[in-house]
């Protein structure tokens, strides 16, 4: 059995670190060109209100868009980590059951807005982003296959591609003088464009490695498929609930909710940005730690390294951004800068938690703890839309961001505990201490420099300052990541 430091676990670090950099130099590259360039721009020039509305529809569209998938990506990349034999057969029953699902998920959307009174000339809004989650759940699945064969770079090129092609379409309508109109039905078509040809590209690749996408629909295998799955999508259609329901909430409940939930997505905006980076990070470690499961080996070591690797930047870029939330603002936007600034700070500590929540959650779904994880999902469901409730109409946007905090604290609390009771594995004293001091060094730098230094070069003073602190304070080891990408002997503690 593989020990703490046994070549094997190395080597797993070694692909993991290497990947995880190429993951997110690609990301780091072509997202925020997509997000701050061209969907920035295009809710800068179509304003708040009719941006709102496409927010919300989008929300919903993505809030359901489990029933495109019932689970099975996250099964399926469960299942070939541990035996990569069953890629032909399990690729063309699973595109067979999608296409058949793709009714469900159609009807479904459909009747949800027809029952939260949008009006009809939506429909074709609405009808466009079917398509692209059904779209877009193929090329997740199709990607699940290369990244449960561990083909890491081939997933990673994939993840941003869709969005690069975004930026060459759409960029062309925003910026190069084509004299379109921008339009909120245009940006999805050239959407569904970009998502059509990603797709072509990675069903190329899957059939090269020996899977077979020819759809073929075997009720039986489907039956047993869909049984073993459910949990997944049961986890998936919680999760993407509590993710997604404030902008639902807000555009519904609020007065002038398209401008509302226009404004809440300024301030989402960056959030989501940022939850790249953990949601990234996840991808790589559900195969790795279904790989040390199956093995038998120890999970603390290389669960403290995700956790350095992670944790660390996410509180040198959550800490700056709270505290410079206005200059940002008023960097990004034309109009709303204030009240989308009031609520920023609420969202970057919902991002450390759910940073927290990547990690811990993606190690308990490798070990197949999933009923756990529903039961917490539905608790945590039920409270944030109690919440919402409760706070959105006494505190507005500010209510919607504060109830998803309260909501994103319960989840990722209660994953620790979850990880102590199945490992015995648990935050030290001596770590958690360090890592106050940490966050109280760096409020501190950020709020003298928005005082003295209110632009973004003083924000990226402060989160470059924060990473240099972390070397300091011994938070990140420089050392140990050397030493994993050299082939070290040992993995630190």
């Amino acid at each position: 059995m593989p020990q703490r430091g046994s070549p094997k676990i190395l080597g797993i670090g070694q692909r993991f670190t290497f990947n995880l950099l190429l993951l997110l130099l690609l990301n780091v590259l072509v997202k925020p060109v997509w997000l701050f360039g061209i969907d920035r721009g295009v809710q800068n020039a179509v304003g708040a209100g009719a941006y709102g509305v496409y927010y919300a529809l989008f929300s919903l569209s993505l809030m359901l868009n489990m029933l495109l998938d019932m689970g099975l990506t996250a099964y399926n990349n469960r299942a070939l980590s541990r035996n990569p034999s069953l890629l032909p057969k399990f690729s063309s029953r699973v595109v067979g059951i999608k296409l058949v699902l793709l009714v469900l998920y159609a009807v479904v959307v459909l009747a949800a807005f027809a029952a939260l009174g949008y009006s009809t000339e939506h429909l074709p809004l609405v009808g466009l982003l079917i398509f692209n989650q059904f779209l877009a759940s193929v090329l997740l699945y199709l990607r699940s296959n290369l990244n449960a064969l561990q083909r890491f770079a081939a997933d990673s090129l994939l993840s941003v591609l869709d969005k690069l092609l975004m930026v060459l379409l759409f960029g062309l309508v925003l910026w190069g003088g084509w004299g379109w109109g921008v339009s909120v039905l245009g940006f999805v078509l050239a959407q569904s464009a970009a998502y059509l040809l990603t797709l072509l590209l990675a069903a190329v690749l899957v059939v090269r490695m020996g899977g077979r996408l020819r759809p073929r629909l075997h009720v039986a295998s489907a039956r047993i498929m869909l049984r073993r799955s459910w949990p997944f999508a049961l986890l998936a259609l919680l999760m993407a609930a509590y993710y997604r329901i404030d902008v639902l909430m807000v555009e519904r409940l609020l007065p002038q909710g398209g401008r509302q939930a226009g404004v809440y997505a300024q301030a989402y905006r960056l959030f989501d940005a940022y939850l790249m980076f953990p949601y990234l990070v996840s991808t790589l470690l559900l195969p790795i730690f279904g790989r040390l499961l199956k093995h038998g080996a120890a999970v603390d070591a290389f669960l403290g390294l995700a956790f350095r690797a992670m944790l660390v930047p996410v509180l040198a870029l959550a800490v700056p951004t709270g505290c410079f939330a206005q200059p940002l603002m008023e960097l990004l936007y034309h109009s709303h800068v204030d009240e989308a600034a009031r609520v920023l700070p609420l969202f970057m500590g919902s991002f450390v938690c759910i940073s927290v929540s990547y990690i811990l959650g993606t190690l308990l779904t490798a070990h197949g703890a999933i009923r756990g994880l529903n039961v917490l999902s539905a608790v945590a469901l039920a409270l944030g839309v109690a919440l919402q409730l409760l706070l959105l109409p006494a505190l507005g946007l500010r209510g919607a961001a504060l109830a998803g905090l309260c909501m994103h604290v319960v989840i990722a609390v209660a994953q620790v505990v979850m990880c102590y009771c199945v490992w015995g594995i648990g935050p030290k004293l001596g770590s958690m201490l360090r890592y106050a001091l940490f966050v109280l060094l760096t409020v501190f730098i950020s709020v003298v420099a928005v005082r003295y230094w209110p632009t973004v070069w003083g924000f990226a003073f402060c989160v470059g300052g924060g990473m240099l602190l972390s070397v300091v304070m011994g938070l990140i080891r420089l050392s140990e990541l050397r030493g994993l990408l050299r082939g070290a002997p040992t993995i630190a503690e």
